[in-house]
Parts: structure tokens; sequence; C-alpha cells
């Protein structure tokens, strides 16, 4: 399980570059400047479809954007979305795992989280790059943080756009995969579930939550992705 880094009092930390590109000129990430959150219009963005089952033992309910294909359930993630049934990509999951350090995110601590996903990043030696394009957003009701990876399909690049919050003591991350070049047409996709989800209360759960065993893939689920952070 990945652990979130409590941030401390002192640490001022810097998200001056725009997008979510690595820093143009090389230099380590800027400690100096004030964290910009970036506000997702919402106004059109793609229709979404009808609502699964919830998930995570009936903590959240996720919707796919309309017309996507919702295939068989991986351990590896709550639910996944993919455009056409035929190919893995473009494609949209969920995962989740317990959070440390702060509980929920909300308006008044998401630039502490953001210092603490952005801290978490600058641990790693092979996601420091990554930091600097890491940014606080907000999506409708969504508040979390939004940053791009890359990694590799069948020896072909793909981009990883993935947006990270807390909900009840939960980390949740919504991540889109798709062919190198190709985010920007999904993205809107991304942001529509993210301002779908909707969290049941505590004493809900034992009312909606299901089996979740996750069915066993079939060969047109498998994909073979590698993480891979220098496109």
């Amino acid at each position: 399980m990945r652990r979130l880094i409590a941030s401390c009092a002192c640490l001022v930390f810097g998200l001056g570059i725009a997008g979510c590109g690595e820093p143009e000129d090389g230099r380590a990430p800027s400690r100096t400047a004030s964290p910009r959150i970036r506000q997702i219009n919402t106004n059109n963005l793609p229709r979404l479809g009808n609502p699964i089952t919830p998930v995570d033992e009936g903590r959240l309910e996720v919707t796919p954007p309309e017309n996507w294909h919702v295939p068989p359930r991986r351990a590896r993630w709550l639910t996944r979305f993919q455009a056409d049934a035929g190919s893995p990509y473009p494609m949209i999951f969920v995962t989740a795992e317990d959070a440390d350090a702060i509980f929920h995110v909300n308006g008044d601590n998401l630039g502490e989280f953001a210092a603490a996903v952005r801290n978490e990043l600058l641990a790693d030696p092979g996601t420091q790059r990554l930091a600097a394009g890491l940014e606080p957003v907000v999506v409708g009701g969504f508040r979390g943080t939004l940053y791009r990876r890359w990694g590799k399909s069948d020896g072909r690049v793909r981009e990883r756009w993935l947006l990270e919050t807390v909900v009840n003591g939960r980390r949740y991350t919504l991540e889109l995969r798709t062919r190198e070049g190709l985010a920007e047409e999904y993205l809107p996709h991304l942001y529509a579930v993210a301002s779908g989800l909707e969290f049941i209360e505590a004493e809900d759960t034992a009312l909606t939550a299901v089996d979740e065993t996750p069915d066993e893939p079939t060969e047109a689920d498998e994909d073979n992705d590698q993480d891979a952070d220098a496109p």
C-alpha cells in the first residue's frame, strides 16, 4: 500500500508549471510558488450512461461514459470502462486503497493533499519529475490531484492521466490510458466520470454492498501494460 507522506507546516511547495508535463529545462521542481487550483468546466463534458452496481464494498457508485463498454471485473481495479469493447484503449479504470494522513479531501485541505501526493512522488527517484506537473484540481464535486505518467503496451507508448482523491479514509485513483497523442480527445471523459462519482454514507453500505468477487478475465480483457515514466 502506498503511504501518503504527511506534509510539514513549514513546507511551501510549487506547482508553477502549467499542464502535466516534465520541466522543460530539467530543473528540480520549485518549492517556492503557491499551488494553482485548476477548475475544470463541467458544462460541456461528455454524457454519462447508467451507474454500475456500487463498488468498494458499497462505498462508491461509478458511472461510465455513455456507450462505453464495461468489461468483467478483475482484482486489479474496482471497475474499468473501454470506449470500444474490442480494444483496451482508451480505457478508464478506478482503484482504491486505505489512505494515510488525510481522511477526506475537501476545499480546505486540497492544497495539503496535493502537497502530500507531490512529496510522495518526489520521494521516489522514478517519479520525481512527475511532481512538477501535478495540479490540485476541482471537477464539479470532485477535489483531488491530476498528473500524467507514461507507459508502454505491446511496444507502443501510451499516456496515463491520473486523478486522485481521498474520501472517508479511502484513496481513490481514476486513470485514463490512451495511445500517445490521443489523451486530449478522451480527457473530458475522465473528468466526466470524476464529476459523476457518488460516495455512499457508511451506514448505507450494508444495504448497497454486493458480492465483489471479480470475474475470470477473458483473453480479450488482457493487456500487456508496462510502466515507463520516460516516453
